[in-house]
């Protein structure tokens, strides 16, 4: 899939979060948010943590189901931990008020017997008073040798802790 069309794997996986990203606006397009206070404002912001589930939809790992727990701070940061005990980190920032956009890099992902860094790009939206995300989740695999693969695409369900 990658090759059609002539375009990068970067530029696919771009556009395949930009095109979920459409769709889950759409979808939520009828909700109605106050922005009148800033207690409102900041809610819908994901400072805090979360809990999560990750369904991976495609890739080598398709099929599996993890539990993760998701830190966002104020300056821009988030942490993540598995229910396996694989830790991320990464950077996130807010693209509207009920949407953000956050990056992890989780490494000493084991799959198929061989070791990755695991990176990956979540386009998220904010719902139910500020309560709960769902985001869609892109990943790229990189072995020991710095060889880069499709890693697979994940729906994740989030509630704040």
């Amino acid at each position: 899939m990658f090759k059609l069309l002539g375009f990068r794997p970067k530029v696919w996986h771009y556009l395949l979060c930009s095109i979920f990203a459409i769709l889950v606006i759409t979808l939520f397009s009828g909700t109605t948010y106050a922005h009148t206070s800033s207690r409102a404002e900041q809610a819908m912001s994901p400072v805090g943590t979360w809990h999560a589930t990750d369904k991976i939809i495609t890739g080598p790992l398709k099929g599996l189901q993890v539990q993760e727990d998701f830190t966002f701070t104020s300056n821009g940061t988030v942490s993540s931990l598995t229910s396996t005990g694989l830790a991320g980190a990464g950077t996130w920032e807010q693209t509207s008020p009920i949407g953000f956009f956050f990056h992890t890099d989780e490494k000493g992902a084991l799959i198929n017997g061989q070791l990755y860094t695991v990176h990956i790009d979540h386009i998220a939206i904010i719902t139910d008073s500020g309560n709960q995300f769902i985001a869609y989740s892109a990943a790229t695999l990189t072995d020991p040798n710095g060889n880069v693969t499709p890693g697979g695409a994940a729906i994740i369900s989030a509630t704040r802790a």
